[in-house]
């Protein structure tokens, strides 16, 4: 398949329905090149399982779009705490190259809700993260796996309960194409310290 469609709404509310066998992610982009998941407008809901696995990861994969898609991840389970031994992202890109975010909307997430590690080309555009539980948008560590040619457009981040945006490990080997973080909107973020 070249692409994944979404044709209804998504609903699941513990982790045998929410995650794959042994807590996998909900949704494997791994190991693909050029897909296009395309939420077609429609929401995942997520219920217990949000603490159990990721509901998408894509890793070790090149060109790749999530599009037109939510996840909520339910107001009701709580957020992350720095003692919570297991937090899974809500959407993990590790290793990959070239992953586009567009038009996508992830609610009450409860950790680091999108952490990229290890990626050379990553965009998020025209999307948002309202009410994540620790990082909204976490960008890879500068020592272990820096993430090159990232770019953060015209998106919104708000009600982060720490960092809207952390950018501990990212960079450009091109001076003509920096690291782009523009157009955003950002409010009411860091109003929790962890």
């Amino acid at each position: 398949y070249d692409q994944l469609s979404l044709r209804r709404d998504l609903t699941c509310t513990s982790a045998g329905e929410c995650c794959g066998a042994d807590n996998a992610p909900l949704i494997l982009l791994d190991n693909l090149s050029r897909r296009v998941f395309d939420g077609n407008g429609h929401t995942i809901h997520r219920g217990a399982g949000t603490l159990m696995c990721n509901a998408i990861r894509v890793a070790g994969s090149n060109d790749i779009l999530v599009r037109n898609l939510t996840i909520d991840e339910g107001e009701h389970a709580p957020a992350c705490e720095l003692s919570t031994k297991d937090c899974p992202p809500t959407l993990y890109v590790t290793n990959a190259k070239n992953v586009r975010i567009d038009n996508t909307h992830i609610y009450f997430g409860k950790g680091y809700v999108v952490y990229v590690w290890g990626t050379d080309g990553f965009a998020f555009v025209r999307s948002s993260l309202s009410e994540s539980g620790m990082i909204g948008l976490y960008v890879g560590h500068f020592k272990f796996a820096p993430s090159k040619n990232v770019v953060i457009a015209e998106s919104v981040f708000a009600r982060t309960r720490a960092n809207a945006i952390a950018l501990l490990g990212a960079y450009s080997d091109d001076p003509q194409n920096p690291v782009l973080v523009i157009g955003n909107l950002l409010n009411k973020n860091h109003w929790h310290g962890l």
